[in-house]
């Protein structure tokens, strides 16, 4: 049985042994002398660069196979499956050639749901790392884009139903794209249908509704949401409001076509007349992402109903003071890191502002963490000389010292 795991972002997942013995022996595996690719010992060829796999040539050149006998492999394989807005995931290694998925403890995936079968579906790795998955005469069936299949092919990002257990298929840059909107929406179970959500509407390039509070940092999510999917070498445009005029309009949409259009909304009734006609005659084919305040906006409502079932979904950027501490103290952990390595000094304990860090109610968010994250390091550097670190940062001594002051006593 897989293990499920919650650490992210995930590797090609490697088999725990000291869990328990694997089902079965992989087969027996050669590395390639050229790229270090793992290759099952009766390919001649490096499934990856096409190399020799017996040894290079007398002679220092590379051999390669002939373009006819390189198998060729998808360039972005499914190494898992997780359970839509959970953290419980599940590894399919790329050695294994089937793995089973069913209620009986002797599959490889269990899900334990009365709508399960005991082995409800098998997925078959095939040439080039391709998943298809194969109903094994299960009570429930599997549902695929909303029609029961006894048979599809399995890509990163695919949605389907194992009887009543919602499934998604996830690869590796897939995941590195997760941990990336995690930090912006949430690292815990109640946050994950968001990530989920919003991991859905960048590889489908769906309308996204996004609310944010202030300071939390719309514009790199919309950024995201842009880069990660289809489209991600089209035109990404910003738009801090819709400007008045249908000449002014029609540039807008231009200068995103095919691409993706940020617009800054604020819910006024010309906004929602734009934003009605953009969704439903855009002749530009533009991805809109409408950044707000709030989710039930009428703005928000003429987006996710006006753009048609499926097309449009809301993403909630939730507050700092929304997020569980445990999720605080992970962001501070990562800027952390990260800050200290732009500054080229070590981490910073957290012990001593541990009490202002989580008492603090953060009215600018993540704008206002990172900024005190730098600026705590920045003391750090300069030896805990107040002065020389407001000075590093240009700042004044009074903003400094009051800035300093209100910190320490959320820690009091």
């Amino acid at each position: 049985m897989v293990q499920a795991k919650f650490a992210v972002p995930l590797v090609v997942p490697i088999w725990d042994k000291r869990n328990e013995p694997l089902p079965f022996s992989p087969p027996p595996m050669i590395t390639c002398y050229r790229c270090a690719n793992r290759n099952e010992d009766d390919h001649a060829y490096c499934g990856h660069c096409g190399a020799r796999l017996d040894e290079p040539s007398r002679s220092g050149a590379t051999v390669t196979a002939p373009e006819s006998e390189r198998p060729v492999w998808t360039a972005d394989p499914v190494i898992g499956l997780r359970i839509r807005n959970t953290l419980t995931e599940f590894d399919l290694p790329v050695w294994r050639r089937e793995t089973s998925i069913g209620r009986a403890k002797t599959c490889d995936v269990v899900l334990p749901s009365a709508a399960v079968s005991s082995v409800h579906c098998m997925i078959e790795r095939r040439e080039g790392g391709i998943c298809v998955v194969h109903d094994r005469g299960s009570k429930n069936g599997i549902l695929s884009e909303r029609t029961h299949r006894r048979m599809f092919e399995l890509s990163a990002g695919s949605l389907f139903m194992v009887g009543n257990v919602p499934m998604v298929a996830f690869s590796a840059s897939m995941q590195g794209v997760r941990a990336t909107l995690q930090y912006f929406l949430g690292f815990d179970e109640r946050h994950q249908r968001g990530v989920e959500d919003a991991l859905e509407a960048a590889g489908q390039r769906l309308h996204v509704l996004l609310a944010a509070p202030p300071g939390g940092q719309a514009d790199r999510v919309a950024e995201i949401l842009h880069g990660s999917g289809p489209g991600a070498r089209q035109p990404f445009h910003v738009a801090p409001r819709i400007p008045a005029g249908r000449r002014a309009q029609r540039e807008l949409f231009s200068a995103a076509s095919n691409g993706t259009l940020v617009l800054g909304v604020d819910d006024v009734p010309g906004e929602i007349v734009v934003v009605r006609e953009c969704l439903r005659s855009n002749a530009f084919n533009a991805r809109v992402i409408a950044v707000g305040r709030d989710p039930a906006s009428a703005v928000g409502s003429e987006m996710l109903e006006g753009s048609g079932p499926g097309h449009a979904v809301a993403v909630h950027i939730p507050a700092l003071i929304e997020r569980a501490e445990t999720d605080r103290m992970k962001l501070v952990s990562i800027l952390g890191e990260a800050t200290a390595r732009r500054l080229g000094v070590e981490p910073f304990s957290v012990s001593p502002y541990l009490g202002a860090l989580l008492r603090h109610d953060w009215p600018n968010n993540l704008d206002e963490l990172e900024e005190t994250i730098e600026r705590l390091l920045v003391l750090q550097r300069e030896g805990g000389n107040q002065r020389a670190a407001a000075r590093a940062l240009g700042l004044s001594r009074g903003s400094w010292a009051r800035w300093f002051q209100a910190f320490r006593q959320d820690g009091a």
